[in-house]
């Protein structure tokens, strides 16, 4: 399964005794979300002049995606000193999923077989019935009826960018599907 930044996640674990059995048991410990907070990055918002203006091609991309009928859009920047992608561009959704989002990540190497499939295809249609793409969609906050379409950015073997987008649109067409991966390619 993909490891994504959840509440279960920004807990510490610390080992403390049982006093049924005497022996140590985890204990899951709150960290403040203050200090999560300082070391995620912040989002940047994509607005619609920020959309209409820009000209890189994920840009593009996700204005094409947007106009198509796609509620949000999600930019996972790779990062800089690991193999994990990070949250740091969001066009549409709400405020709540932007906050769901800050700090979100995915670490290539703790899902092989969704990364795999991931590059093997131009998208991949992340689906709540599959069971290595149901913490994906709890990740971005989705609904059940929504779906999301997840784009490799760049060159195939290592990418540069995810592009995920979403919403209640049930089906893109095979023209902004093949559009949208022209332009990021």
């Amino acid at each position: 399964m993909p490891t994504v930044t959840t509440l279960l996640d920004r807990r510490k674990l610390r080992e403390q005794p049982d006093p049924a059995v005497g022996s140590p048991t985890p204990v899951i410990k709150s960290t403040p979300r203050a200090t999560e907070r300082r070391r995620a990055h912040r989002l940047e918002l994509w607005t619609s002049e920020v959309l209409a203006r820009g000209g890189a091609p994920e840009v593009v991309a996700v204005r094409t995606l947007l106009v198509s009928g796609i509620d949000w859009a999600l930019v996972l920047l790779k990062s800089d000193d690991e193999d994990v992608f990070e949250a740091r561009a969001v066009a549409g959704g709400t405020r709540d999923r932007w906050s769901l989002w800050t700090g979100l990540r995915w670490n290539e190497s703790a899902s092989p077989e969704v990364w795999k499939a991931f590059l093997a295809a131009d998208m991949l249609l992340l689906q709540r019935e599959n069971p290595h793409h149901s913490a994906w969609m709890n990740a971005l906050g989705c609904q059940p009826g929504e779906r999301a379409w997840a784009f490799w950015v760049g060159p195939r073997q290592k990418p540069l960018a995810i592009l995920i987008a979403g919403g209640s649109q049930q089906a893109l067409s095979t023209e902004i599907l093949e559009q949208v991966t022209s332009l990021i390619r």
